[in-house]
This record gives structure tokens, C-alpha cells and sequence, in this order.
């Protein structure tokens, strides 16, 4: 299933992939769905990529590290990026958010389950219109 949305060529669209496989082994029917979506709300540009799979009594074919997770990134395309990623199947929850003052710093925040990571970069005496190589960089 495709929908390119109402303008063609925004990069705005949903895609469904739904599969069907019969195992030859007799394990039965492995089924499951792929979803892409783009969408553009307030500043936000966000894709969502997700897979989902109905159990089976058998080894399924395509592996659980795959078939059963989320990636979402959301960005401004100027200051702003968020990057979530869940994976039961291998125990993970990501989350990073990056917020950028344009040439001056930028702070990333990492969660990673019951872990937290938080790093910020600043920049001074950063001209780009006189490139001459001398600018500070402190990481806090």
C-alpha cells in the first residue's frame, strides 16, 4: 500500500508492506508488516519506520531483531534532532536529542534504557566569515 499524500513530490507519503510466508517445514504462516511514513507537523519532519510480526511456533525466516522494532527521527532541519529507537527483541530503548545553536553550541542527550548521557559542545570566537583556524571548543 502506497499513499503519496495530496502533493506529489513533498516527500510526504505512507508505505505498507504486509508479507505472508508458508514455511515448507510445516511451522505454518509467517506473517508480519513493514510501515514507512513521512510527515511534516508544525517544524517537526518526522519518519517512522516500523516492523511488526505475528509469533509462529517455529524459527521464523525473517529474525526477530528485525521483525519487531521502531525507529523514529524527527528534525527541524535546523536546530533540532530526535532519534528514538525500540527493539524488544534485543533489549533495546534509544533515545537521542540533539539541540544546535547555530555556531555557538550544541547539546546531545543520549537515554539508553536506564542509562542517561548528556554531552554539550560550545563553540567561541567561531567566524565564518574569516575562517583564520583560531576558535575556542569546550565540552562540557
Amino acid at each position: 500500500e502506497f499513499d503519496g499524500g495530496a502533493q506529489a513530490g513533498d516527500g510526504l507519503f505512507t508505505l505498507v508492506v504486509h508479507y505472508l510466508m508458508v514455511h515448507s517445514d510445516g511451522d505454518g504462516e509467517e506473517k508480519g508488516q513493514l510501515t514507512i511514513d513521512r510527515k511534516h507537523v508544525g517544524d517537526l519532519w518526522t519518519t517512522l519506520i516500523q516492523t511488526t510480526a505475528v509469533p509462529i511456533g517455529g524459527q521464523p525466516i525473517i529474525p526477530a531483531t528485525i521483525s519487531n522494532m521502531e525507529i523514529k527521527l524527527e528534525c527541524d532541519r535546523d536546530t533540532k534532532l530526535n532519534v528514538k529507537y525500540v527493539n524488544p527483541s534485543k533489549n533495546r530503548d534509544i533515545h537521542i536529542r540533539i539541540v544546535r545553536v547555530p555556531g555557538k553550541s550544541a547539546s546531545i542527550e543520549i537515554i539508553d534504557g536506564a542509562r542517561k548521557h548528556d554531552l554539550t559542545i560550545k563553540v567561541g570566537n567561531l567566524d565564518f566569515r574569516n575562517l583564520d583556524g583560531v576558535f575556542d571548543i569546550n565540552v562540557e
